[in-house]
């Protein structure tokens, strides 16, 4: 008895049977949403600070460092542009040194080095002693930023 032969199975065919079984979902399930973000509650410095005196002192303090740090931005922002036309010009000639009336110009390239710790992991340094060559120190941060109203405008 000859064996029946069943036709070759066209592309769409064998694409259609090859994705016919279920593989796994690659998008994670999410079953319930995440719970509301909480406002945060900041108490203001007149709550902390009783002393009026001392609070007015640092209200003025606070006040008038904002004020210069608003300035120090736009003033970064102006500078930018003219360091790059200086440094383009600078460049052109190739200026390293020189004077304008009594400012003192220089323009030179510097190296910045960083020790980069996945690269020594990646060269047989040790966790250990990457955390035995690291050196922390506590330091304190002021940081003044106005309101998120007042920033937008």
């Amino acid at each position: 008895m000859a064996a029946k032969v069943q036709p070759m199975p066209d592309l769409k065919q064998r694409m259609a049977s090859a994705t016919a079984a279920s593989a796994p979902s690659l998008v994670p399930e999410q079953l319930n949403p995440p719970p509301p973000k909480e406002e945060e509650v900041i108490p203001t410095l007149q709550e902390l600070i009783t002393d009026r005196k001392d609070f007015l002192a640092l209200k003025r303090l606070v006040n008038e460092d904002i004020a210069l740090k608003e300035v120090e931005a736009n003033a970064k922002k102006q500078r930018k542009p003219l360091i790059s036309k200086m440094k383009n010009l600078l460049g052109k000639y190739h200026v390293g040194k020189a004077l304008l009336d009594d400012i003192r110009v220089n323009y030179f390239a510097t190296g910045r080095s960083t020790i980069k710790a996945d690269l020594l992991l990646d060269n047989g340094v040790s966790p250990a002693v990457i955390q035995k060559c690291t050196i922390t120190s506590e330091v304190y941060t002021l940081k003044l930023s106005r309101g998120k109203d007042e920033e937008e405008e």
